[in-house]
């Protein structure tokens, strides 16, 4: 079980903050710290450019010393950088599949409280699942057919979702998917925090209408650093 989930938005579309490099892609780092305190680093994503990626780094205060990279996709947006962390532990998926996979969820090895969200398409992309006291926090770094059409029977099988972020692939008139979002947080979706593949108005209008939490930041993207904490 996850206590704490500390995050900082090292690659995006969009920056919330002056002074960092925007890029098309995505990595966020994700430290949690389970219910025995041990504490993990899993760089989710490492975004196309090593060097861009280095640089927000270092502009944000981040050492960048993960135990394990969690690549989505693998598509060199989301994991172009991966060749610079050959000491960390690799969960990449395969390349796209013939027929979509339903495998559900399975246990992501040496993290406790941590699981592979798999996709429901052939397409073969897969989320970050981490358990928690108040509910799911799911990672996702695309959702490359629509978030519904990609994770929609994957996310509702979970029970309670608390949080949902990164790419969800929601433009503004996209009134499929941004009233799926509105279904999980009538099923109990309280933090909605939009990255890659969300354009910045559909970002405005998730943030004003349907996520519920403030973890300060106007918008949502590149910079962000954030605490959360799951305690009884």
């Amino acid at each position: 079980m996850i206590e704490e989930i500390h995050i900082d938005v090292l690659v995006d579309d969009i920056p919330s903050v002056e002074d960092l490099l925007p890029l098309h892609g995505l990595s966020i780092y994700i430290v949690t710290r389970d219910d025995k305190g041990v504490f993990k680093r899993i760089l989710f994503d490492t975004g196309p450019d090593s060097k861009i990626l280095f640089k927000n780094a270092e502009t944000l205060g981040v050492q960048l010393k993960p135990d394990l990279i969690f690549g989505s996709m693998p598509h060199w947006h989301h994991i172009g950088a991966l060749d610079k962390f050959r000491e960390a532990v690799h969960v990449i998926p395969s390349p796209p599949l013939a027929h979509a996979s339903k495998r559900g969820l399975t246990h992501l090895p040496g993290v406790e409280g941590a699981y592979v969200l798999h996709g429901d398409t052939h397409w073969n992309e897969q989320g970050l699942a981490l358990m928690t006291r108040k509910g799911w926090v799911v990672f996702l770094g695309c959702s490359v057919h629509g978030l519904r059409r990609t994770f929609g029977s994957s996310l509702l099988r979970l029970g309670r979702i608390w949080g949902l972020i990164g790419g969800l692939n929601i433009s503004t008139r996209d009134n499929v998917n941004l009233s799926f979002l509105r279904k999980l947080k009538g099923k109990g979706l309280q933090l909605v925090m939009p990255l890659h593949s969300v354009s910045m108005d559909a970002r405005k209008i998730i943030l004003d209408g349907i996520n519920m939490i403030d973890f300060g930041y106007e918008v949502s993207g590149c910079g962000v650093q954030s605490d959360f904490s799951f305690y009884k």
